[in-house]
């Protein structure tokens, strides 16, 4: 169904494949919201589930003339998100998750926010989680690229952490640039903040998301896209003046520490199940990190407690590997 309504305030734009029964609570919770009117659009792309999705989403689109449904003819990957968000008529697009929807009275707080801002159009960011030391109830305001992931980090790998104004993203070019990367959402929001300098970040517990079956997430190669990825993209910024080289190393750093207890598991047990695919984690792991005196410290520091708490454990896997 097209939609031609122009006086749309805020778009919400979800991505979504063969999730149904999730596609269909995260609706629920978003129509029932009082903030859902006639100033908001949700809008879905079905990226050629072969499931219930369209039924799902046809049985809302009966009582709420803003849904709009579109279904891709094939399966287009990561592209779904860029093409979701082009389907957008509001001044602001939101992205989201198929699993993710508004906390209580977020949904009021977002709209009176773009539209205290769409006049200026500043860069405007709802995160809803940033750097521990940066979640207050006050707005953060970064004025470089520098400061705006000295203060986000790796939550811009969140495809819900994503969003901005309609008119920014249909000026961007090449948006499929990173798209193999599973990360393109990254690189759109280091191109609106480096164009525009400033940046205003709302980092609100905004969102809550509904509780998935494993097998329904991950798949893909964690630390290739969490790491290798994310920094290749950062990289390309440091490389054409956007982003200062310190910057990029203390996010290294800042990651290492953040994510220890699940690098050290990872090279622990390289052969257990995990919802993500770990291949090759020893050599992405090693090049991003070798050069930190922490890397090792990391190691020593997990492996003691590693030794402490499951003794039983560790000599089981070493039987197993003589």
């Amino acid at each position: 169904m097209e939609n031609t309504n122009s006086k749309i305030l805020l778009s919400i734009c979800i991505p979504t494949y063969n999730r149904a029964h999730v596609l269909k609570d995260t609706i629920e919770h978003i129509v029932q919201d009082p903030a859902f009117d006639k100033e908001v659009e949700l809008i879905i792309s079905d990226n050629n589930s072969d499931d219930e999705t369209q039924s799902v989403v046809e049985s809302f689109m009966s009582t709420y003339s803003n849904i709009y449904y579109y279904k891709n003819e094939i399966d287009i990957g990561n592209r779904n998100f860029q093409q979701v968000l082009s389907y957008g008529k509001g001044e602001y697009l939101k992205l989201l998750n198929d699993y993710t929807y508004f906390g209580k009275g977020k949904l009021f707080f977002m709209k009176q926010a773009v539209r205290e801002y769409q006049n200026s159009h500043a860069s405007l960011f709802f995160f809803n989680k940033v750097k521990k030391k940066y979640r207050t109830e006050e707005l953060l305001e970064c004025n470089s690229l520098d400061e705006f992931i000295q203060r986000v980090s790796y939550t811009v790998t969140w495809i819900s952490n994503f969003g901005c104004w309609r008119s920014d993203f249909e000026r961007m070019e090449q948006k499929d640039r990173y798209v193999s990367y599973l990360l393109q959402q990254e690189e759109w929001i280091y191109k609106i903040v480096s164009c525009k300098k400033k940046a205003i970040i709302f980092p609100f517990q905004y969102l809550a998301s509904e509780v998935m079956a494993g097998k329904s997430r991950g798949g893909y190669n964690y630390f290739k896209v969490h790491i290798e990825n994310y920094y290749k993209i950062m990289l390309d910024f440091v490389r054409n003046g956007y982003l200062s080289e310190k910057v990029y190393k203390e996010d290294r750093r800042y990651t290492l520490w953040r994510f220890k207890r699940r690098f050290f598991r990872y090279l622990i047990y390289p052969n257990k199940r995990y919802l993500f695919d770990t291949e090759k984690s020893y050599e992405i792991l090693w090049y991003y990190y070798r050069e930190f005196p922490e890397f090792y410290l990391v190691l020593f520091m997990m492996g003691v407690l590693f030794i402490v708490k499951s003794p039983y454990k560790l000599l089981k896997y070493l039987l197993n590997k003589g």
